[in-house]
């Protein structure tokens, strides 16, 4: 479960820490937005089996590649179109509006995935938790209150980033897009 959250956070990291360095020092640009993702996205699984590969204890590496590739096929299309969607409303976004509306799009993006990275971490780190206590002494009545406490949190999360969305975004880009 934790290994499995580190990973995930990881891999965001590592996609927030590769395209500061696509932006500042490659000076790639617009260009930086597009690849990052799809670099952070190729090489992070591949991170988590090799870290994950004494747990799993799989002696034919190949037998498990296909059955992972198998697997896999039907979701390499939606996750395709959706970075084909991020991409696509970002050039549009470029073509039509300043570039400061850009920035602060693309920063805002910045903040959902994270937002959505927490969920994918927590999900793996609890579900599994939260599936022992249903199968426990009355679980309709634990896992209700397991999941009711998650949904308060993420509503106060998201009421709170609406709220001050604006203001998290002047303070973490110093002012550079009011």
């Amino acid at each position: 479960g934790r290994l499995h959250a580190v990973l995930e956070l990881l891999q965001y990291g590592a996609m927030v820490g590769m395209m500061f360095a696509a932006l500042a020092w490659w000076h790639w640009g617009l260009w930086a937005l597009f690849i990052t993702p799809v670099v952070a996205n190729l090489v992070g699984p591949s991170v988590a089996l090799l870290a994950l590969r004494r747990s799993l204890g799989f002696r034919n590496p190949w037998k498990w590649g296909q059955v992972i590739f198998r697997q896999g096929l039907p979701s390499i299309l939606p996750n395709l179109s959706e970075i084909a969607a991020m991409s696509a409303d970002q050039y549009y976004l470029q073509r039509w509006f300043p570039l400061a509306d850009l920035g602060i799009y693309s920063h805002s993006q910045s903040y959902k995935n994270l937002f959505n990275y927490a969920l994918k971490a927590f999900s793996s780190s609890f579900m599994p938790l939260i599936l022992a206590q249903y199968a426990g002494t009355d679980p309709e009545r634990r896992a209700s209150q397991w999941l009711r406490q998650w949904y308060l949190v993420l509503g106060g999360l998201g009421l709170g980033a609406t709220c001050l969305s604006y203001e998290v975004v002047a303070l973490l880009t110093h002012g550079k897009f009011n």
